[in-house]
């Protein structure tokens, strides 16, 4: 078989290391594409080989859950140890996986969606009429984060929160995040500067969640799911499991949409056409979109494919890892199951050979039919996001209400973005102002 395609500058010990980004790993890996082809691997020190996926033919095969399973690659690995029974650090055949799953699963029920829809519609509302108040331009960036985590305590786990709660939780989730991800790149600075895996700020993030497990309304899904003791679902969930699983819910459940919504602004800033068309769509119900009911957002299409088109150019979850269940063969090159694919979503998004005019803003593209099977930006299979059709739901909401109430005015930024290892742009800055036809 051939040799696999490398970046250059690989040296004994560290491998690749020198050729990859410590601060925007997955970009630079994306960066490496155009040069090595559809796949090519990546060496670093003790970690597995890993082979990157840049195209749509070679990812789809991946997919396929009876051959390939999901693997947590350094940063996932490194946040482990603080909700080490979380949804996104437990193995696919672990029972307490499957236990952490079942029971969350009623907290995503079309009954679930409607509670959170109801929940959600008046603090959207808070936050946009706060937005436009503001002293112009405004850090959206900082907004839609805050705006995120409110809506998963208050909506989630009816726990509402001060602003200053709100920001203390984010800024000690991004401190904690940093430092776990130091060394991901290059690891031997673990054991160089003696990072602890768990830092002690992680006690802090775990103390604030614990408060908004215990001070939330049982009537609230998420809080609801996590002290189920139905039996049909298996044994109720410990303490400890219970917590871990609402680490993960509010970490990974405010953190990707914060993004989203931020980029999919960005993008309209650039692309007036499509807000225009997203306000036409909103003013054919008749309605403010605070007056919709939940099964009124389903059909606002348009709406739902900027949010998409979005999520194929700026996946916030640039990559999922997989290996083989058994030896394989992918792009001519043999696969072993110790071996880590990972699945660039960053070029696979962009596959020219899949997306016509790739790099183009076009959410017409997702109005023609379904998508392609590689369009995975809430990863595949049974390890799919579990509260995907929540995080979508609440994007649409968000830029139903902005969008009806607010014009975006531009202020020269330009895109740079952050990897947390979810992507984001960074203090993204636009023009917020109220809208004369508003009503």
């Amino acid at each position: 078989m051939p040799a696999v395609p490398h970046p250059p500058w690989r040296v004994p010990l560290v491998g690749d290391a020198l050729s990859l980004s410590a601060r925007t790993p997955a970009q630079s890996i994306t960066e490496h594409a155009a040069a090595l082809g559809d796949i090519y691997e990546v060496r670093v020190l003790r970690y597995p080989r890993m082979l990157i996926v840049n195209s749509a033919a070679l990812a789809e095969p991946v997919l396929d859950d009876r051959n390939w399973t999901k693997v947590n690659g350094p940063a996932f690995r490194r946040l482990a140890p603080m909700a080490p029974t979380g949804l996104l650090f437990t193995d696919t055949e672990d029972a307490v996986w499957r236990l952490a799953h079942d029971r969350l699963q009623p907290a995503f029920s079309r009954a679930a969606m409607r509670r959170y829809h109801a929940a959600m519609n008046p603090v959207i509302a808070e936050h946009i009429r706060r937005w436009g108040a503001l002293p112009q331009p405004i850090n959206v960036s900082d907004l839609t984060q805050d705006l995120a985590y409110d809506l998963i305590t208050r909506a989630g786990f009816g726990a509402e929160l001060t602003r200053e709660q709100r920001a203390e939780f984010v800024d000690t989730m991004f401190a904690l995040i940093r430092t776990t991800n130091r060394g991901k790149v290059i690891p031997f600075l673990d054991a160089v500067l003696g990072v602890n895996p768990v830092p002690p700020h992680a006690q802090a993030l775990w103390r604030h969640v614990e408060m908004v497990v215990d001070s939330g309304s049982g009537e609230a899904p998420l809080s609801a799911a996590l002290a189920d003791t139905d039996p049909e679902r298996g044994a109720p969930l410990t303490r400890q499991q219970a917590v871990d699983q609402a680490v993960v819910m509010l970490i990974a459940g405010h953190e990707t949409t914060a993004g989203t919504v931020a980029f999919a602004l960005h993008e309209l800033s650039r692309h007036p056409e499509a807000a225009d068309r997203a306000r036409a769509e909103l003013a054919e119900t008749g309605r403010h979109p605070g007056e919709l009911e939940y099964e009124d957002i389903a059909g606002l299409r348009y709406l739902r494919s900027i949010v998409d088109e979005t999520l194929r150019l700026h996946p916030v979850a640039p990559a999922f890892i997989r290996a083989a269940r058994s030896p394989a063969t992918l792009g001519g090159h043999r696969v072993t199951p110790d071996d880590w694919v990972y699945l660039n979503l960053l070029a696979i998004h962009r596959d020219p050979s899949v997306w016509t005019d790739p790099d183009r803003f076009d959410p017409e593209r997702f109005l023609a039919g379904p998508p392609p099977l590689t369009y995975k930006p809430f990863g595949t299979g049974a390890r799919a996001c579990i509260g995907r059709a929540l995080a979508l739901h609440e994007a649409v909401l968000t830029l139903a209400h902005l969008l009806h109430e607010h014009d975006l005015g531009r202020t020269g930024y330009r895109l740079d973005i952050e990897e947390f290892p979810t992507l984001k742009p960074r203090d993204l800055t636009l023009r917020v102002t109220a809208r004369a036809a508003a009503h």
